[in-house]
């Protein structure tokens, strides 16, 4: 095979496998809660596109009512590791052209938060002008079953997502970490 023709492929290659899922817009990612909110976790950042959101969210679906809710932009942080206090913390924050396009995108997470999440109860919140729910999943009877607890809070365009698992996980320690959340 030419030189030519291997450097070609190669570089095909590479690019089909980077999987970036970045916005087709140029929108810069929203921001998402800080790496020094939860320190004795390690995180990772990424940005993502429509597909990749849906796939986070469990919920297929939703990719193709993105574009019709004005979806502008979206980025998440995970932090995860071993720890006596929280194990598992996403934090996801979604960008909409207008407020009325976060509140279909935030209705239809809640309305669909059994489907995802099994049976849950879910509590109206506030945080810092913000308005939203409070998802606390059924634990399953595992002796090593952790509690979760998610905030779905939206100001204005933006909704932010926030998820705790770990023995620690708490409605209260939701809300003390929402405030660091944009």
């Amino acid at each position: 095979m030419p030189l030519a023709s291997l450097v070609a492929l190669l570089l095909a290659a590479s690019a089909c496998g980077s999987g970036s899922g970045a916005p087709s817009s140029s929108d810069p990612p929203p921001a998402v809660l800080p790496a020094s909110a939860v320190p004795y976790l390690p995180s990772t950042a990424q940005v993502l596109d429509a597909s990749s959101l849906a796939h986070q969210d469990a919920l297929p679906a939703v990719a193709n009512k993105l574009s019709g809710w004005g979806f502008r932009s979206a980025a998440q942080r995970t932090f995860q590791g071993q720890s006596k206090h929280l194990q598992i913390v996403v934090s996801r924050t979604v960008q909409f052209d207008s407020a009325a396009g976060a509140r279909a995108y935030l209705d239809y997470l809640r309305a669909n938060a059994n489907t995802v999440y099994g049976v849950s109860t879910q509590k109206p919140q506030s945080n810092r002008g913000r308005s939203g729910v409070v998802v606390h999943p059924q634990a399953c009877a595992c002796h090593m079953a952790a509690a979760t607890f998610m905030g779905l809070l939206q100001d204005g365009s933006r909704v932010s997502y926030l998820s705790l698992t770990g023995p620690k996980a708490s409605a209260s320690l939701l809300q003390q970490l929402e405030t660091l959340a944009p």
